[in-house]
């Protein structure tokens, strides 16, 4: 049976697999002013408290969120509790002022607390990844997660180690003085492997997060391949490449034309012209995150939900970069414009084009899905009883 779905590009079209014609269609119904009565809520509320609030001002916006997404005209729910919540951020909060205190008396015990952090947020990342999908549900089935605290280690602890080690290495600097040049090169050498490797680094931990969601009896699968992220990663970095040279030429010429000089070098006088350069290269930064930034998300999103599902029914994504590029620009206009009171309806929005881009394609009709699916009864007593599954932090 051929594929029905209409591709915006090739790309897009060598990640489907022909499954069958039936669709269920994601749609969210909410609305900016609707949800800016609940956020200016919960943000006066955080402010007052000085943050206590928090929590019950996460758990508000999920349920929001959650409410306003319909998946086949069902809407999903989330159940979590604040209470669970307050108290992982209360957990996080002490180790991180800990870690403050540390770092001011001691530079030992400040790598001490980085090695702390390191080994426990892949397990803190990991029971947040259960709380959240333990807690939320599509017609009275809760979905799950099976993965193990052993795979969250072995996708989280490698881009933990280059980073910790590069902290480590800085807290050994004098304070008020140039890094040496040795650790400049460590930087740079970092840089250039973290790039080189990022592509595996990422399929690790989508394959460790994605291949293991339950929903009643269906457990999912994820195809992709590390080559399918070093192909996807490869049109990333050339793109950000072309954008970046565009920028830099430009910004040659500008400098040329700009500086006052002396025969055939031009001296950059720092009172007439160094705080006009500092902001050019700030708003030519701002462009090329607006421009490069889409690219990367929506062909990320396309490929990691399409090759997200298993026999019975699969994702697809068709996330469109100039929707996503002209959505995002709009709302960074008018949030600065309106001093981030637009922040709610640009939340919004996005999450519209985001989820109303994602279809499923299923062999299963949903009706007979949830009425034989065995229901997991139990599981939101038992992660509440859990006090580090209330850490959900949002991967």
């Amino acid at each position: 049976m051929n594929d029905s779905f209409p591709f915006s590009d090739r790309s897009e079209q060598r990640y489907s697999t022909a499954l069958g014609s039936s669709k269920l269609r994601f749609e969210f119904t909410g609305t900016g002013p609707e949800y800016f009565k609940t956020w200016i809520v919960s943000l006066l509320l955080t402010l007052a408290t000085l943050g206590l609030y928090y929590p019950w001002a996460k758990v508000r916006r999920l349920q929001y969120f959650y409410a306003n997404t319909l998946l086949d005209g069902d809407s999903l729910e989330y159940d979590g509790s604040a209470k669970a919540l307050a108290k992982g951020h209360a957990l996080l909060a002490i180790l991180a002022g800990l870690s403050c205190a540390a770092g001011i008396y001691s530079k030992g015990l400040a790598v001490v607390f980085l090695m702390v952090w390191a080994t426990l947020l892949p397990a803190l990342l990991h029971t947040s990844r259960h709380y959240h999908l333990r807690h939320t549900i599509w017609r009275g089935l809760r979905f799950g997660f099976q993965g193990t605290q052993k795979q969250a280690y072995g996708a989280i602890l490698p881009p933990l180690g280059a980073v910790g080690g590069v902290l480590a290495l800085a807290l050994f600097i004098p304070p008020g003085k140039a890094p040496p040049a040795w650790f400049v090169y460590c930087i740079v050498a970092v840089g250039m492997a973290f790039l080189g490797i990022a592509p595996w680094l990422a399929w690790n931990f989508k394959q460790y997060q994605n291949k293991h969601f339950t929903l009643g009896t269906l457990k999912s699968r994820f195809k992709a391949t590390p080559q399918d992220y070093y192909r996807l990663f490869l049109q990333i970095y050339l793109f950000a490449v072309i954008f970046i040279s565009i920028a830099a030429s430009v910004a040659v010429d500008w400098l040329r034309t700009t500086a006052p000089a002396v025969g055939d070098r031009p001296i950059a006088n720092p009172t007439t012209f160094g705080s006009p350069a500092l902001l050019y290269f700030a708003v030519v930064a701002l462009i090329l995150w607006m421009v490069i930034q889409p690219f990367a998300t929506s062909r990320l999103q396309n490929m990691v939900w399409t090759q997200t599902g298993n026999s019975s029914l699969r994702f697809v994504s068709l996330l469109r970069y100039r929707s996503l590029a002209w959505l995002r620009l709009q709302n960074n206009l008018l949030i600065m414009v309106t001093l981030g009171l637009y922040w709610p309806f640009a939340a919004v929005a996005m999450a519209r084009l985001r989820i109303e881009s994602v279809q499923v394609k299923t062999r299963v009709d949903p009706n007979v899905l949830t009425s034989t699916a065995r229901p997991m009864n139990g599981h939101a007593a038992i992660a509440r009883r859990n006090t580090l599954s209330g850490l959900e932090i949002g991967l």
